[in-house]
């Protein structure tokens, strides 16, 4: 039998996992499912330990620094945000959703669970304006909501998921725009403004 190269064992169980769950990585389910030996799998990997890590840094690679990659290559902030919205929208959220379901119950997914969440939220707010409100919590926001969306509508991806959450997302910039404290006028303006005696 020839050679399959890793990466075949890659993608085999991201969609693995993106269909049936953290159950389909078990070495022994994966090569039947593949058609191959559990020796053929320990062939490829050293240990569970050393594949899982592959799995998870494909998925960040894919699923989020593709996605960063994109947008940060657009010119100007409102371009940058559009090529966001419209790449994050077009990942496998059935991959998103099964690595978050992995995290429950494995220290290692956990762990690469919070740094992705930790990268995707940084990078949104630094596709904010400078001088936006609360912008670390508005980035936050914005991305739970993201969040939820792949959570409560499994069956919206790509633009169906893109048009459910563009106006929202404006919704809640705007509303983080209205809580803004607002500047008070300085008391130099107003002396400067006052009649002379």
């Amino acid at each position: 039998m020839a050679r399959r190269p890793r990466i075949d064992w890659i993608d085999f169980a991201l969609a693995a996992l993106a269909t049936d769950g953290p159950a389909a990585l078990v070495p022994d389910a994966l090569a039947a499912r593949a058609g191959l030996t559990r020796g053929a799998f320990y062939h490829r990997f050293a240990s569970v330990d050393a594949f899982q890590a592959e799995l998870l840094e494909c998925w960040r690679q894919r699923n989020t620094q593709t996605v960063i990659d994109l947008a940060a290559a657009a010119d100007g902030l409102n371009a940058r945000q559009r090529a966001l919205a419209a790449a994050s929208a077009s990942i496998d959220h059935a991959l998103d959703r099964a690595v978050r379901a992995w995290a429950l119950h494995d220290a290692r997914a956990r762990a690469a669970v919070a740094a992705v969440d930790a990268t995707r939220i940084g990078f949104i707010r630094d596709c904010l304006p400078p001088r936006t409100s609360q912008r670390a919590r508005l980035a936050e926001a914005l991305y739970l909501l993201f969040v939820g969306a792949q959570q409560v509508r499994p069956d919206l991806n790509g633009a169906a998921l893109k048009r459910l959450l563009d106006p929202l997302d404006a919704a809640l910039m705007q509303g983080f725009a209205s809580a803004a404290p607002r500047e008070k006028p300085s008391l130099r303006k107003k002396k400067a403004g006052a009649p002379r005696g």
